[in-house]
């Protein structure tokens, strides 16, 4: 009788982390301040990586050709600030300073928030407001790292694009190629050290470059799990978004309605609340939506860390089991 394989842990993972999404919607609003940082999502990230390559590449191109739009655009915003008073500029300045400050302040605090609430055991919301404020600074230095380890990655990564600029030659093509290949993983380990550093840190309080050295131990051990979790992760993703889509448009069909019978009937007023509430109506369910699949995503992270950590558990990686059956 041949030996039963291990069974990965992915069903019962995402499971539960659905699970406290839908009990906890109190969350949703943490998650949404949370995603101005970080969205949980390793594949997001890399995505968003990928992206900024590109653009890196384009802007090193039009800077090489003489034809960066960017230097323009700074004589035109520099033309504009020296065209009013310097106490309003002092002023604008300012208040856009401490907006800035003040969505990186709650982003981190929201992020604590929802790691520390996202556990097995549910916590109060002044529980986990009290341990996002505990670990706050800790989760600011680990964004800031994991921030500058993302630019320096798309910098390094978008010189080779400069060698095609001068050199056009084959090789010069290979290089830039091999260097996207290598760029993209390297971006989805810097997203899951930081997704696992941030875990650490929400459960023992650890100093940023203690849990990063944690999570680099714990990505050695599954690293292979948490590629896929992040892969899995960022498919669930993209079918939610295909089914949020869907429900927007069948929402839609009564505010065309009612937009069509304003129009007919010359309504201002209809025209006036079917606009307004439509509007509101979206970006609630848009609000409503990002902060739940940011709080899924923590979730699932959550979870892989306790698996991960605990000597009872075992994280098996899909491919892992397929292939070895142990």
């Amino acid at each position: 009788m041949p030996a039963k394989k291990p069974t990965s842990i992915y069903r019962s993972l995402l499971g539960d982390a659905l699970r406290v999404t839908r009990e906890r919607r109190n969350l949703w609003v943490f998650g949404l301040f949370a995603a101005l940082l970080s969205t949980g999502g390793v594949g997001e990230m890399a995505a968003k990586g990928w992206h900024r390559l590109a653009v890196a590449r384009d802007v090193y191109g039009e800077i090489v050709r003489g034809t960066f739009t960017g230097t323009r655009t700074f004589g035109t915003v520099v033309r504009t600030c020296l065209s009013v008073a310097p106490s309003q500029a002092t002023a604008i300045m300012t208040a856009m300073i401490l907006v800035a400050f003040a969505m990186v302040a709650v982003s981190v605090v929201s992020q604590g928030v929802v790691l520390s609430a996202v556990g097995p055991k549910p916590v109060t919301d002044a529980q986990a407001v009290a341990a996002g404020k505990k670990s706050f600074w800790h989760l600011l230095a680990l964004n800031v790292l994991n921030k500058a380890a993302h630019a320096i990655l798309i910098a390094l990564s978008s010189l080779p694009f400069l060698l095609i600029l001068e050199a056009p030659r084959g090789s010069s093509a290979w290089i830039a190629f091999f260097t996207f290949l290598v760029a993209f993983p390297l971006t989805v380990v810097i997203a899951a050290l930081f997704m696992i550093a941030s875990v650490h840190i929400s459960k023992t309080n650890a100093h940023s470059l203690d849990a990063i050295h944690h999570a680099v131990i714990i990505f050695k051990k599954h690293w292979l799990a948490a590629f896929e979790l992040g892969l899995i992760l960022f498919l669930c993703v993209i079918a939610a978004s295909g089914a949020f889509v869907m429900l927007v448009s069948i929402l839609s069909i009564p505010f065309v309605l009612a937009v069509s019978v304003a129009v007919i009937s010359s309504s201002t007023s209809i025209f006036l609340v079917a606009n307004v509430l439509g509007a509101f109506v979206l970006l609630l369910l848009i609000f409503a939506f990002a902060g739940a699949t940011t709080t899924f995503q923590y979730a699932a992270w959550v979870r892989f860390y306790g698996h991960a950590v605990s000597p009872v558990k075992k994280t098996i990686s899909k491919a892992h089991r397929i292939f070895k059956g142990k």
